[in-house]
């Protein structure tokens, strides 16, 4: 694999665990070579139920240093990952 980029998400979707359909919001950064698969990746974490995604460039390569003030709970999300 080539080198990673990071880009911010903002996924809505419907819940596929309640009945009810509610709509949820998330928030967050993902690594990938590219914005297709980013979009992959979130598409298989938060399968078909997505209704709206937006996806952002970092203006940053993984090189570079993400610092805590800059992206709040982002050292929380690596040392505790959901994957």
């Amino acid at each position: 694999m080539g080198e990673l980029w990071y880009f911010i998400f903002d996924v809505k979707f419907y819940d596929d665990y309640d009945t009810s359909g509610e709509k949820c919001h998330e928030r967050g950064i993902i690594c990938a070579p590219n914005r297709i698969a980013a979009m992959e990746k979130l598409e298989d974490f938060f399968g078909e139920h997505i209704y709206d995604v937006r996806i952002w460039d970092v203006d940053m390569d993984t090189n570079e240093i993400l610092l805590e003030r800059d992206f709040p709970g982002i050292i929380d999300m690596i040392e505790n990952p959901v994957e």
